[in-house]
């Protein structure tokens, strides 16, 4: 994808295929889910022509326990 369709792709009802019946609310609920629900982040790498690559980072629970 392009740099600027990179920039809002998070954006709610931000698309590149509203004629096709697209919202723009997909990439924006998977971010509110990885960043508020999970607690994680969500990164992009994407360059035209090369693909798109997102990293979701979800952390886990210390397991500290005392026997």
């Amino acid at each position: 994808m392009d740099e600027d369709t990179a920039k809002h792709i998070f954006d709610p009802f931000f698309t590149t295929n509203r004629h096709n019946g697209g919202s723009g609310l997909g990439m924006h609920v998977v971010f509110n889910l990885v960043t508020q629900q999970l607690g994680g982040k969500i990164d992009l790498d994407t360059e035209p022509g090369r693909g798109t690559e997102f990293r979701i980072t979800i952390p886990t629970a210390a397991q500290d326990q005392t026997i």
